[in-house]
């Protein structure tokens, strides 16, 4: 009986955390919203003003954060291509310049895409409620 009681409290300890993380994990933005908001990023931008045929390329992607890879597949400029490698922050829609996160990335457009993105993923969780 003593037993049971324990099993029965951990499988309730189990449940309550998989609801939790489940809940949170509904609030993230997906891998193809942080697509949105690299393309948006002013560098991004210039290259296809500039006809250099920018590409983005999803590099990997953790349960917090997606890398990117934006490349000029044209290259005009650069004989790499490389126009630069951005992070996306999945809970807060905060890109960055590189890896280390010391220059986030923010123009008024990518802003504007970042409340919206944030707002629908809110909105979907609430209606599972």
């Amino acid at each position: 009986m003593l037993l049971t009681l324990r099993y029965l409290r951990g499988a309730i300890a189990l449940l309550f955390i998989m609801a939790s993380f489940s809940a949170a994990c509904s609030e993230l933005l997906h891998v193809e919203d942080a697509r949105l908001l690299v393309a948006k990023v002013p560098a991004y931008i210039r290259a296809g003003e500039e006809k250099r045929c920018p590409q983005i390329e999803l590099n990997w992607s953790t349960d917090l954060s997606a890398f990117f890879q934006v490349r000029s597949h044209c290259r005009v400029k650069s004989a790499s291509g490389l126009i630069g490698n951005y992070e996306v922050d999945l809970k807060t829609g905060k890109v960055w310049l590189g890896l280390d996160r010391s220059e986030e990335v923010s123009s008024e457009e990518m802003e504007a895409i970042r409340r919206k993105l944030l707002a629908k993923r809110k909105g979907k969780d609430s209606k599972k409620k």
